[in-house]
């Protein structure tokens, strides 16, 4: 653990208007969170711009951009008529780094940057007021603002966002665990973060940039889509497959699964668990490949249905369920230890977690227990282990057989 994690931090205030705020994004002085990234390199290339766009690192414990339109059409009024808001947190290595990263801010600056590029309309659904005043005169807030994006409102409007001087706060000789350590202190803000997006953010660099590496091979994307891998459900199954790995059979409670990865942020990671997670993930990648290998030639002689056009990222239905996603990864990390063969087990696996046995099923929640029970995880592993060993032992009898 970084010894310099809990050394107070003093922030040298300052006032910056929209305009300057949204090109400094634009630039990448200040990242505020991969999905304002993605945002920003995609316009570059709608606009074929000669500039060349180039993601500089952000803050990886905040969580994905989360603000509804409703939400962000709110702010973005507060700003126009030149409300109080609260201070963006900003931070940098030293005091002459040009480039900063968001502790706290990332919704509100992903916001005036998405606005300010006509990127949604304004949602004034939710807004308290049917009327509200500008200069010298009374609007209406459903014909004059819903439905409208920023390039559509008056220029004195425009004008009034795009010049709103924001009170930002900046930390300087701040480190990436010190900002994350002040983030998590701030969990209980604006929109308060939930239990899996706290673990995320106070589980230290290191074990989240492994952690990273799992949730970036390609095989993920037949689970789960790209943005909930990267965000709460990805984190959530690996922790769990993680904590599983170290203890076997565990109540699957939020306080076991975040002492489990603090301890491996404060004294670092298990030789086993760090070398069984990935040869899990190499052994999952195999079989899935069989899966949409299988998948293209069924492809081939369908009549009837939609035709799938991106193999790379098809997933299968029974990864919707969180349970199976993450019992499947464990019988993965089980067969790949007890040397099950790859097509052995993917026919195995196809069948099983589509139509699981009763002595699996009888581990399931059933609404006066909930699927992380000590004795529901216990039956459910006791029922992968058992058809593992049977499946072992089928491949031994047909190899002797064979000689």
């Amino acid at each position: 653990m970084d010894e310099n994690v809990f050394t107070p931090l003093t922030a040298v205030p300052k006032s910056i208007e929209v305009c300057s705020l949204v090109e400094q994004m634009e630039k990448q002085y200040i990242t505020a969170g991969e999905y304002l990234s993605k945002q920003i390199a995609d316009q570059f290339k709608e606009e074929k711009s000669s500039k060349q766009f180039k993601a500089r690192d952000y803050m990886e414990a905040q969580r994905s951009y989360t603000w509804e339109k409703w939400r962000a059409s709110n702010y973005i009024v507060a700003i126009m008529l030149h409300e109080e808001i609260p201070a963006v947190l900003l931070y940098r290595k030293d005091d002459k780094d040009q480039y900063k990263k968001t502790v706290d801010g990332q919704q509100r600056l992903t916001t005036l940057w998405l606005f300010v590029k006509d990127k949604f309309p304004l949602n004034m659904s939710k807004f308290n007021f049917s009327k509200f005043p500008f200069g010298d005169k009374i609007y209406s807030t459903k014909s004059d603002l819903h439905g409208k994006c920023f390039s559509q409102l008056p220029q004195e409007w425009q004008d009034s966002i795009l010049h709103y001087s924001l009170d930002v706060k900046i930390y300087n000789n701040c480190s990436d665990a010190q900002a994350e350590r002040l983030y998590t202190e701030m969990a209980n803000g604006t929109k308060p973060l939930k239990s899996i997006e706290i673990r995320k953010a106070a589980m230290g660099i290191e074990v989240r940039n492994f952690i990273y590496d799992i949730i970036d091979k390609r095989w993920i994307l037949h689970m789960m889509t790209n943005s909930s891998a990267r965000g709460s459900r990805g984190i959530d199954v690996l922790t769990q497959l993680m904590t599983l790995i170290d203890h076997g059979a565990i109540e699957l409670s939020r306080d076991n699964i975040d002492e489990t990865i603090y301890n491996y942020r404060d004294f670092g990671m298990p030789d086993k668990v760090k070398f069984s997670t990935l040869n899990a993930s190499e052994y999952i990648d195999k079989v899935l490949d069989i899966w949409i290998e299988n998948k293209k030639e069924v492809s081939k002689t369908q009549v009837k249905g939609r035709k799938i056009k991106n193999y790379a990222t098809y997933r299968f239905k029974m990864f919707s369920n969180k349970t199976t996603t993450l019992m499947f990864m464990w019988a993965a990390y089980k067969a790949r230890l007890i040397n099950v063969e790859i097509n052995a087990f993917q026919k195995w696996a196809s069948e099983f977690f589509q139509n699981p046995t009763e002595q699996y099923k009888a581990g399931l929640a059933n609404g006066s227990t909930k699927a992380g029970d000590y004795n529901n995880v216990k039956i459910r592993i006791e029922a992968i282990d058992e058809e593992l060993e049977k499946l072992g032992k089928d491949i031994e009898q047909t190899e002797a057989q064979a000689e």
